[in-house]
């Protein structure tokens, strides 16, 4: 009697989702613009029961309104009265609707998910996908979808970078149209191809990874062209808003796609990827990827068990010895125990991997996605913290476990990894002191100052809190030698906090870290797992992979030997092998050729592991394991890029059939390390500056190979020579004498090779400038240095508008690196405008080995004059930046310490090591001991020397330093600033020589500054502080500049930056410029009511 139940609902021609039950009271569907109405056939569960389409006057058929959606309640009555409503959606297709019902991209998945009423999507393919299927599901079938302009669900065919896809759906009734669009990304191929036509290769070189452009991106109005890869771009103008070839300022709007070179590029025919194995076919670039994984010339990486086994060690009887190891529960463990809670040893082991879960998932994805905040590294920090305690608890309880010491030793690598790629130290106590704090951002505010203050003085975030102070009070000096009393005052206050919370942070960090090195940490934990456990695989191969990186090779052979008879099919255990047995001089024969075999295997599985991480869509996180150590072939590790220049160092001496030749081996570093430097989060890292380390190595090397190439191809070279330097010069390392004499040996190679190109000669002027800067006092200063500087830059200046063809110029002859140079050097080889590839030996490269972070002099403070301001936006004193050295216009704002005595000659004598009991030495001190000067003959070049701001620039800095010529620098400057009048550097410069004799003519130039718009920056702040510091202490306080500069000054530092000033304002009864001053800040109504209590306040109404 009670019975309302349905049990058929149809609402015919329309299906009904979900299906129907009779428990389930609402349904809906979409039916197109062509069904006006639907009929509904229902049936009752009990015969006595009826139903209705309520509002319907009994009719079954219902109409339907176009383009909306159309609710239908059935109402079912039982006998007893008993009712129950059914709802039904239905929505009919508007004729005119152009909306996508879904969109799909086989291979991949877009971003974000699709939604009608989004058009712009991403997504990224494998590299060797060079079509796409694009799916387009429109609302109904009367409505027409084309996939550029040709039908849908066609392959469409992608260029090697990004192609923008468009999608067009028409309405049913052919009224309206919509376009959807997305970016499809093909990723990045990780190896070097080598495009055959040269003259192309040269045009299409990408200056940072030397193979063909990926996504070339061109900065507009620049002469020459600049274009780079654009990853390459985005990460050298990502912090310095300037051309990284020239130096010059990036214009508004800088960024132009070459699509044009793009096409190009992505039809150029190229050498097969195999063809040292023989391979000679020819193949397109679009369809590299294909050929990768399909060519039958690929090799297999299977590896012969028989390598390992027939050798006499494998087969000898020799045990591992470890007696002279020791297991012991060392302090810094003893701790880690202390610090544990109760608990069985299974419960912390699942808290251990609770933890490391959590520690990758709060970990950055990009770089965009930098940690900045203390609550999010001590969250980092303390998840590795706590997985620490947690086996170290477990050995506590249980020591006879290999697989505790290995993990805790894991853990300790993990945190040293941390610190070296994100810039995150363990400093607990530093950490928990401010959270919380009511002055956070005050706090913060005053660390950000001191490092960036320690970044001018060349000292790094990490770097011992005494260097930290140094090069505080260095720039307290500096500044009150410049006049700049109120600066140096705050700079003063600065010293005294962060000396103040230096104290505070070596007491408390006492409480949770050991001040142990955590490598060495890591390595004691990894042999405490081998001797308790000799057939532990893992644990003898990470022992034998840090004994390696420490430099004990003797040591890690014996115990890498021992790996590969546990796993003789190990690829890692080989590759560690070879890697010691070639670093050991007294290794020959066989055994060397067995060593350089396994080097090569190990590059074939890192090569062939690049490649199937780009031939996937999904993009993978840093390491594909759970600690970063386990993951030898990771694209950061800096060890695995050693090991390959040790591989190619061995080729070049004694090349191999079916082995890649040391050029491509160099390419592969090259075009892999510039991927890590694109990818890295931070470049404050240690590992970020020994990657860029790798990177100029390789550079220098494949310039070393082509130089003694016969017959050398000069133009090659040259590019080479010029891309090197601005790598050198967008490099975050320390402008030390070690990297300054591996600039000017790149500087003179260019000269050498084309005495008569203007841009050569302004970048070794910049160089020689720099070298001059370099000395503490300028009595210690070779004025060569200087007259030399001062040569390049004239003989530059006129050279422009001319051909950059001819014989060098009688003051370039007679300096001296250039007569030492000719004195020494053979007749050269005759010059060519073809490219050679050679496998010419070159310089025999240094040792390696030892351990993995590169050493780098930190640049020290000196008291030498100013002539450029110490702290302002970029940073300029003593930089070498964009492929120039630029010469520091202020001695004291980042001098550069001589820790080998430089000469005009070229020549260096020896210095000693800056780091006690190191195997081996840094990578800039393998570059200085490598690099040599070749030259060829002058080739005549067609191009024209371009007129350049940047040499004259260079010249008024060196002529400001003499005696007699210091009225030339002035007029040196008013020509930068007629050439280039958006670059601060000439009006700051220009301002500090005429602040001495005429302060307010200062403050005349100053105020021609084009100010940079809305988007302002440190350095138009830096000229407005300028002003108003100059009109206050002139005490100009009627000047209508002051009120100007105070404010734009405060809008981009805030209104406490002018705190003195208003206080001497207030005593001076100034409220009015006070009002307007705070009025114009704030962007605020001097007519507010908050506005006018607060004048009220501060008594300035």
């Amino acid at each position: 009697m009670d019975d309302c139940d349905l049990t058929k609902l149809l609402a015919s021609p329309a299906l009904l989702q979900p299906k129907f039950d009779r428990n389930i009271l609402e349904y809906e569907s979409t039916v197109p613009s062509s069904v006006e109405e639907v009929k509904f056939s229902c049936l009752t569960s009990d015969t006595g029961a009826s139903y209705q389409l309520v509002g319907n006057n009994g009719e079954k058929t219902v109409p339907l309104k176009a383009g909306k959606l159309n609710e239908i309640r059935i109402e079912v009555s039982a006998e007893d009265g008993t009712t129950k409503n059914y709802y039904v959606l239905i929505k009919r297709l508007s004729p005119s609707d152009a909306s996508l019902k879904n969109l799909t991209i086989s291979n991949t998945t877009i971003r974000p998910q699709f939604s009608p009423d989004c058009v712009e999507y991403f997504a990224t393919v494998p590299v060797s996908s060079p079509q796409v299927v694009v799916t387009a599901t429109p609302p109904e079938q009367k409505c027409v979808v084309t996939v550029e302009n040709s039908e849908a669900e066609s392959k469409v065919t992608l260029t090697l970078s990004e192609t923008r896809l468009k999608v067009t759906v028409a309405s049913a009734d052919g009224s309206q149209t919509k376009d959807y669009f997305v970016m499809v990304q093909r990723k990045q191929l990780p190896w070097p191809i080598y495009i055959k036509d040269k003259k192309l290769a040269k045009e299409m070189e990408c200056p940072m990874m030397l193979t063909p452009m990926y996504h070339p991106v061109a900065i507009a109005g620049s002469n020459p062209k600049t274009v780079m890869s654009k990853p390459c771009m985005d990460a050298l103008t990502r912090r310095s808003k300037v051309n990284p070839l020239t130096g010059e300022n990036l214009p508004t709007d800088w960024r132009v796609i070459d699509s044009e070179l793009d096409a190009q590029i992505n039809v150029a025919t190229i050498t097969s990827p195999y063809y040292y194995r023989g391979c000679t076919e020819d193949v397109s670039l679009s369809s590299v990827g294909q050929k990768i994984k399909s060519d039958s010339n690929k090799p297999t990486l299977e590896l012969d068990v028989n390598e390992i086994t027939d050798t006499e060690w494998y087969k000898s009887a020799k045990p591992l010895d470890l007696t002279q190891h020791k297991v012991e529960v060392r302090n810094w463990e003893r701790r880690l125990q202390q610090m544990a809670v109760g608990g069985k040893c299974e419960t912390k082991l699942k808290e251990a991997e609770e933890n490391m879960k959590c520690y990758w998932s709060k970990l950055p994805t990009s770089h965009t996605d930098v940690l900045v905040r203390d609550e999010e590294k001590f969250a980092i920090t303390g998840e590795l913290r706590e997985a620490a305690i947690a086996y170290a608890a477990c050995i506590g309880e249980t020591s006879a476990y290999s697989s505790f010491h290995l993990q805790l030793g894991h853990v300790l690598e993990e945190q040293h990894y941390l610190k070296q790629v994100y810039g995150i130290g363990l400093e607990i106590g530093k950490v928990q002191s401010t959270i919380g704090a009511d002055d956070d951002a005050k706090e913060s505010s005053k660390m950000e100052e001191c490092l960036a203050i320690c970044a001018l003085k060349g000292v790094l975030p990490g770097a011992p809190i005494a260097e930290q102070l140094k090069a505080i009070d260095s720039e307290y000096k500096s500044l009150l030698e410049a006049g700049q009393s109120g600066r140096a005052d705050h700079v003063q206050g600065l010293y005294a906090w962060r000396s103040k919370e230096a104290n505070k942070d070596m007491k408390t960090a006492l409480q949770f870290s050991d001040q142990s090195d955590l490598l060495t940490q890591a390595h004691l934990k990894y042999m405490d797992a081998m001797k308790k456990d000799k057939k532990d695989f893992h644990a003898v191969l990470h022992a034998g992979r840090l004994t390696t990186e420490n430099g004990l090779f003797n040591e890690a052979v014996e115990i890498l030997q021992h790996a590969s008879k546990l796993d003789p099919k190990s690829v890692e255990a080989r590759f560690l092998l070879g890697y010691a047995l070639c670093s050991q001089t007294d290794i020959v024969g066989a055994q060397r050729d067995a060593a350089v075999k396994y080097l090569h295997q190990g590059l074939q599985h890192w090569l062939q592991r690049r490649f199937e991480e780009a031939d996937v869509s999904e993009t993978p996180r840093t390491s594909n394991a759970t600690f970063h150590c386990d993951d030898l072939w990771r694209i950061s590790n800096v060890f695995v890029y050693r090991a390959f220049f040790l591989l190619a160092d061995e080729l070049r001496r004694n090349p191999k059939q079916d082995y890649r030749t040391p050029q491509d081996i160099l390419h592969i570093i090259t075009l892999n390390v510039s991927s890590a430097i694109c990818s890295s989060f931070t470049r404050k890292s240690d590992l970020f500056q020994q990657l860029e380390w790798i990177l100029l190595t390789s550079h220098h090397q494949l310039i070393e190979i082509l130089a003694v190439a016969t017959p050398i191809d000069v133009d090659l070279v040259a590019q080479r020579c010029k891309f090197l330097s601005a790598m050198i010069g967008s490099s975050s390392l320390p402008r030390d004498s070690k990297l300054l004499n591996f600039q000017k040996k790149v500087s003179q190679q260019l000269v050498l090779l084309n005495p008569c190109d203007s841009e050569a000669l302004r970048l070794l002027g910049s160089c020689q400038l720099n070298f001059y800067d370099s000395f503490p006092q300028p009595k210690d200063a070779d004025p060569r240095f200087l007259t030399y500087a001062i040569e390049c830059f004239e003989t530059s200046m006129s050279l422009e508008g001319k051909p950059a063809a001819g014989e060098a110029h009688k003051q370039i002859q007679a300096q001296q690196w250039w007569i030492d140079h000719a004195a020494s050097k053979v007749k050269p080889p005759a010059a060519t405008s073809k490219a050679h590839t050679s496998n010419s030996t070159t310089t025999s490269p240094p040792k390696r080995g030892g351990k993995t972070a590169a050493t780098s002099t930190a640049t020290a403070s000196s008291s030498r004059k100013s002539t450029t301001p110490a702290t302002r936006g970029r940073g300029r004193g003593g930089s070498i930046r964009s492929g120039r050295v630029a010469a520091p216009a202020s001695n004291k704002a980042g001098k550069v310490t001589t820790s080998a005595k430089s000469t005009p000659s070229g020549k260096t004598q020896p210095a000693k090591s800056t780091s006690a009991g190191s195997v081996e030495k840094s990578e800039s001190e393998k570059m200085e001991k490598n690099m040599s000067v070749t030259a060829a003959p002058p080739v005549v070049a067609a191009k024209r020397n371009n007129p350049s701001f940047l040499t004259r620039l260079g010249l008024a800095r060196a002529l400001n330093k003499t005696e007699d010529r210091k009225s030339e620098a002035r007029d040196m400057y008013e020509q930068v600033i007629d050439m280039a009048p958006e670059h601060h550097d000439a009006y700051i410069e220009l301002a500090e020589i005429l602040v001495v004799s005429d302060p307010l003519a200062a403050v005349d130039l100053y105020c021609k500054f084009p100010c940079s718009g809305e988007e302002k920056n440190f350095d138009d702040a830096f000229i407005s502080g300028e002003v108003v510091h100059i009109l206050m202490k002139e005490q100009q306080y009627d000047d209508p500049h002051l009120l100007t500069h105070m404010v734009k000054w405060g809008q981009i530092m805030g209104f406490g930056i002018l705190d003195k000033h208003i206080a001497t304002l207030e005593a001076k009864l100034k409220n009015d410029l006070l009002r307007k001053t705070y009025c114009g800040i704030n962007r605020k109504a001097e007519d507010d009511s908050e506005v006018l209590q607060f004048f009220k306040f501060k008594c300035w109404i």
